[in-house]
């Protein structure tokens, strides 16, 4: 169903072993989505362990309760710290995605409105544009990211674009690539 290849799935020796041990517990619960939407419930499962590539992950329910964890949060009054440890190459990447976005437009809708057509335009631009510098994709992205986002949240590239007024993305992209002066 997932395409995935090379015998995923399968617990077997010389096999990648990402598991997740949950306990499914009985009772009585309210549960919430993210328009906080509530239903009852009268199981819950509950998160454990995570083991991703051989490395242990401690289930942590106070830290997925952080709401800073859940909600994108635009640092949009100011330039975040991240930003002003990028690369060179970096900033010449997103001084190239500024102009490329400049050519286009976008509206901003509410979070239960997502023209998905647009956010799949703008993720194409910022693949072109990362191919165009040979940026790996994970450095183009910690670009993008910390041009916008104090805190790491990752999340679609072109659906984190089609959220942000599409002058202050070009804008701050321009003012993190060195082409405007830095505002505080």
């Amino acid at each position: 169903m997932l395409y995935l290849k090379n015998g995923i799935g399968y617990a077997k020796p010389g096999m990648p072993a990402d598991i997740t041990v949950f306990r499914v517990n009985s009772g009585e619960y309210e549960i919430f989505d993210c328009y906080t939407q509530s239903r009852k419930a009268e199981k819950e499962i509950e998160p454990l362990i995570t083991f991703k590539n051989g490395k242990r992950f401690d289930a942590n329910m106070a830290m997925g309760q952080d709401e800073s964890n859940w909600f994108l949060q635009i640092a949009e009054d100011h330039v975040p710290d991240r930003a002003f440890r990028l690369s060179e190459r970096q900033r010449g990447f997103l001084n190239s995605l500024a102009a490329r976005l400049s050519s286009t437009s976008w509206e901003v809708s509410s979070a239960e409105v997502l023209d998905i057509e647009k956010a799949l335009e703008l993720q194409e631009m910022f693949h072109q544009e990362r191919a165009s510098h040979g940026l790996p994709l994970k450095d183009a992205l910690q670009a993008v990211y910390a041009s916008f986002l104090d805190q790491s949240f990752t999340m679609q590239i072109g659906l984190l674009l089609v959220r942000l007024e599409q002058p202050f993305a070009v804008g701050r992209l321009r003012d993190v690539s060195g082409k405007r002066p830095l505002a505080a």
